[in-house]
């Protein structure tokens, strides 16, 4: 077997697994993307025992509030219910922020820091108004259209950022080690063409994935969160199908080295 055919062969090999790593880092990092908004909210909230004890509890204490009619123990336990609803957030958010910076998304970290940011600062002021309102009726107000409306934290932003941060690696790794291995491909005589433009179409869809799922994390109160999210979930799903269809390709590569290598050493023993 002649040095070039083998290095051409460990190449395509290296291609492979590059891609195999890379649907499995998608697969991974989307995990949410996956699965209903409804059930990804509830995996994420498991995780937030000690807040989600303290928020059931907020909401039993309200509503022996409200049977009591007793006003001020309404309004007071009102207060409580909105301010556990807001810890809640707030310390899913730090988990995702601190987990963001974990993570191998580097161009995605500033923009999923900035998303983070602009939620927490809309319940920091939503706790202000809480502490200011003078109604239960008011704070009502505020937990449907301020804590839990504008923000969407389980249902919209978290699933948001775990998809920015999959198709961001995608991104990443197509113009970092798969980029250099294409190149090496080429200097190794072998027709990179198809995989190329298989990559090229995993990059788009990639982006276009990212673009979508950014979109819901800077405006998590949309009305169209829903469909918004299912689109980039469609984007994110081509890109791996595309990256798919590079590794078949880069098989099919391997596969013709090695044949023509077997051949090649049949001529020689002849």
């Amino acid at each position: 077997m002649t040095t070039p055919l083998i290095f051409k062969i460990f190449l395509v090999a290296a291609l492979v697994l590059s891609l195999s790593l890379t649907t499995v880092l998608a697969e991974d990092s989307a995990t949410s993307t996956s699965n209903s908004s409804g059930k990804t909210a509830e995996s994420v909230r498991e995780k937030l025992k000690t807040e989600k004890e303290a928020r059931k509890a907020a909401l039993e204490a309200f509503k022996t509030a409200e049977k009591e009619q007793n006003v001020a123990r309404k309004l007071t336990s009102a207060q409580s219910l909105a301010n556990k609803l807001i810890a809640e957030r707030e310390k899913a958010l730090a988990q995702a922020k601190t987990k963001s910076a974990e993570v191998k998304c580097v161009a995605a970290k500033t923009d999923i820091s900035t998303a983070i940011d602009a939620v927490s600062a809309n319940l920091a002021s939503q706790k202000a108004e809480v502490a200011a309102a003078t109604t239960v009726d008011a704070i009502k107000a505020i937990i449907k259209d301020g804590i839990i409306g504008k923000n969407h934290v389980f249902v919209a932003i978290l699933p948001a950022l775990r998809g920015m941060c999959a198709s961001d690696s995608i991104k990443t790794l197509i113009d970092g080690r798969l980029a250099t291995v294409v190149t090496k491909l080429k200097t190794a005589g072998l027709d990179t063409t198809t995989i190329e433009k298989y990559l090229a179409d995993a990059k788009a869809s990639a982006q276009a994935a990212y673009d979508g799922y950014k979109a819901v994390a800077t405006n998590p109160g949309s009305a169209t969160y829903q469909a918004d999210l299912a689109t980039a979930k469609t984007s994110l799903k081509a890109a791996k199908e595309s990256l798919g269809l590079a590794k078949t390709e880069a098989e099919k590569l391997r596969d013709q080295s090695a044949t023509t290598t077997e051949d090649s050493t049949k001529k020689t023993e002849d």
